[in-house]
């Protein structure tokens, strides 16, 4: 199955809206992400950026708990549905490295730890 698939079995169990389902699931991943990131700064936590079709541009200030990632992702969510490509963009030139690690450092896997959360979730409606 895959992801589209897996969010509409869900919506018919549950007797919800798919639309309503994707947006749920979309803002829980984003929420885990943001806090997954770890935050000296806060600068890699707060410039996640999500947007619908288009990718978003721009630089946030560090700031903890990452406020305006926050918001962004509340908006953006709950506005996404089906026939739509959710973006997320962190332009922090580091990010990478926090997300797959270094030789010295430990990979922090934010992205890949909010995806495989999210296909847990579903994987019982299959």
């Amino acid at each position: 199955m895959n992801f589209s698939a897996d969010i509409k079995k869900a919506a018919k169990a549950m007797g919800k809206d798919a639309d309503e389902v994707l947006a749920a699931n979309v803002l829980k991943m984003a929420g885990k992400i943001i806090k997954a990131t770890p935050a000296l700064t806060g600068t890699a936590r707060n410039n996640w950026f999500f947007s619908i079709d288009t990718e978003a541009s721009g630089e946030r200030v560090g700031k903890k708990p990452a406020p305006d990632a926050h918001a962004n992702a509340v908006d953006t969510a709950t506005k996404f549905s089906f026939g739509h490509v959710f973006y997320i963009i962190n332009r922090v030139p580091y990010v990478r490295h926090l997300e797959n690690g270094t030789p010295k450092m430990k990979p922090f896997g934010m992205i890949k730890s909010a995806l495989d959360d999210l296909q847990e979730s579903l994987k019982k409606y299959r």
